[in-house]
């Protein structure tokens, strides 16, 4: 059921992708001109959303994949549908490669976040449409793999942040993951509330 729900919402979200695109295609001239208006800046948050966040999704797949493959695990498989996916195997897992398996994806969701927050905040040669949208589509993926995903895990939805604070199975391994996990909350929130926008810079 989980399944048809997250297709038919990868349906929906494709479709606003197409129209995203086709917007930029539509405006390009005005989108890229050293004029940043109300319209650019809304534009650049539909990028950071619909056109990154499929990325994102897909090298948090690509994260999973790998990981499984290093343990030598058989027959995998690696499912993509721009806005989920997940990856499938066979072979003995323990609770310890199936922890890392799990935190593996969001590890690359992570690094994918700040690389995109960095390269709009420092990037000071792009065009402001450019900054702003890797700027918007770093903070969209950060808060989404730090605190959306974790959420929507324990809401119902056995997503990976399930088997990562498996504490039961993985005490020491899923007390480290929160450690970590609260400490990259706490400097994301720093970061933020201490840079300000390209559009200023």
């Amino acid at each position: 059921m989980d399944r048809l729900i997250f297709n038919l919402l990868s349906v929906i979200y494709a479709l606003q992708t197409a129209r995203v695109i086709y917007t930029l295609a539509r405006r390009w001239t005005a989108f890229w001109d050293p004029v940043f208006t109300p319209a650019d800046w809304r534009l650049a948050q539909e990028l950071g959303v619909f056109v990154f966040i499929p990325v994102g999704v897909f090298f948090h797949e690509v994260g999973h994949w790998l990981a499984a493959r290093q343990a030598g695990l058989m027959n995998l498989e690696f499912h993509y549908r721009l806005f989920w996916g997940y990856v499938a195997y066979t072979g003995a897992v323990s609770p310890t490669l199936n922890w890392w398996i799990a935190l593996a994806g969001n590890v690359v969701s992570v690094l994918f976040g700040f690389i995109l927050a960095l390269w709009g905040y420092y990037g000071r040669t792009l065009p402001i449409p450019a900054r702003y949208t890797l700027l918007y589509a770093g903070q969209v993926q950060t808060i989404y793999a730090l605190i959306g995903y974790p959420l929507l895990s324990f809401a119902g939805f056995q997503g990976d942040w399930v088997t990562i604070y498996a504490f039961d199975r993985t005490p020491v391994l899923s007390t480290a993951a929160l450690i970590a996990h609260l400490a990259l909350l706490f400097g994301s929130v720093l970061w933020w509330r201490s840079r300000v926008s390209p559009t200023t810079s």
